[in-house]
């Protein structure tokens, strides 16, 4: 109710759902994308600076500063910083800084956020592999120095315009999962409501049977929910992969710290099974600090490494990638994994069902009661969904919707 008039109340078909919630989310999104269009114009000239300075220091012909080093080879070290250049160059040239028309906008930018952060890691495993040459043309990375830096602070501006937004990303997420499953459910009906009708009518000549098409179109359905579930699970393989580089490094480590200042909060813990033991912001927050921790003593010598510069980038590396989006995407795709395994379970079990049938038609007459009952269920909790998805609608974007199908 709003000054006594009430608010009108929008039918919609389940097919118009996720481009309307699109829509809706994309406004609300209007201020990120305007903060993130400006981030990302002083990116680019962010990275033309840094390509410059890598250009420039790929042609400068310098002798290198050798005094602290045992027996130099000049020729060497030459070599190398021609390799170092080129390798750095290389890396910044991949850049894609362009977004993405076909994503929401907060996953658009999210996306751009994280191939900058991608290269600036490669960048830090570059400089650590060519420890030598960033050592003896040090007096030359002044203005490489000056990109970096200008890249890495706008890269924590940029994450942190997307934070302020994380939690209406995840209503948003939540939402379009919602409406994935309503449509999911929707397909179960059809495939049910189409076996029954089949099973009914099996007395048909076997010519013109509609339990053979029922039977090509659910193994069909059956063939496209098999190459989805490996696609998934191929995503969180690579996504598990990911993490376990990020933070396998850093388990030994963690340990001294956790012995040095014996908190309550472990970080071997949170780096033994990050995906266990972060389940939210909070936790999140409290492993980053943790990590700060680690980093600082690994600076002052109190957690001593065989190679402290390759510690030290390991865990700036971790520091600046986005572990915990990582997580939650981990998260999302076991929930979509379940979902489309529980539709391949119902899709194998309409399978079966329709073979009994085909066997028996008194087989038939009690199959048809098993689904007629699982449609009940299933439409019960299709209205649960309705509701969730009307009451998303209304709580995050003020629209008021009554979903008709």
């Amino acid at each position: 109710m709003f000054f006594g008039r009430k608010e009108t109340v929008e039918p919609l078909p389940l097919p118009s759902l996720s481009a309307l919630l699109d829509q809706l989310f994309n406004k609300k999104m209007r201020p990120l994308e305007e903060r993130s269009q400006g981030i990302i114009r002083e990116l680019r000239m962010a990275h033309g600076q840094f390509i410059s300075t890598c250009l420039a220091f790929e042609k400068l012909d310098a002798e290198p500063y050798t005094e602290d080093i045992w027996m130099p080879n000049i020729n060497a070290i030459k070599s190398n910083k021609a390799q170092y250049a080129a390798a750095l160059t290389d890396i910044a040239s991949h850049l894609d800084l362009e977004a993405d028309s076909s994503m929401n906008i907060y996953s658009r930018y999210h996306a751009i956020l994280s191939n900058v952060e991608q290269m600036m890691n490669s960048i830090i495993r570059t400089n650590s592999k060519f420890k030598q040459s960033f050592y003896c043309y040090s007096r030359y990375l002044g203005g490489f120095k000056k990109a970096s830096a200008y890249l890495d602070r706008l890269i924590l501006l940029f994450r942190s315009e997307l934070e302020k937004r994380s939690a209406e990303f995840a209503q948003y997420t939540l939402i379009k999962e919602h409406i994935s499953q309503l449509k999911a459910q929707g397909s179960e009906l059809e495939a049910l409501n189409e076996a029954i009708a089949a099973l009914r009518s099996n007395s048909k000549p076997i010519d013109n049977d509609p339990v053979e098409k029922i039977e090509s179109e659910t193994k069909k359905k059956l063939s496209d929910k098999s190459t989805e579930l490996l696609a998934i699970r191929e995503e969180a393989s690579r996504i598990s992969s990911r993490i376990s580089l990020l933070t396998a490094p850093l388990e030994r480590p963690s340990r001294k710290l956790d012995h040095l200042a014996l908190r309550k909060k472990s970080l071997h813990l949170f780096l033994e099974d990050p995906i266990g033991a972060i389940k939210d912001e909070s936790e999140y927050h409290d492993f980053m600090e943790l990590l700060h921790d680690l980093e600082k003593n690994v600076a002052s010598g109190a957690i001593e490494s065989k190679n402290p510069q390759e510690l030290s980038n390991s865990i700036s590396i971790l520091l600046n990638s986005d572990i915990y989006y990582l997580i939650t995407s981990l998260k999302d795709l076991d929930h979509k994994r379940l979902e489309v395994h529980a539709q391949i379970r119902e899709l194998d079990r309409i399978l079966e069902e329709l073979y009994s049938g085909r066997r028996s038609v008194a087989n038939a007459h009690q199959q048809i009661l098993l689904m007629e009952v699982e449609i009940k269920r299933i439409l019960s909790s299709r209205q649960s969904l309705k509701d969730e998805i009307e009451k998303g609608f209304s709580l995050n974007y003020g629209k008021l919707i009554s979903i008709t199908a």
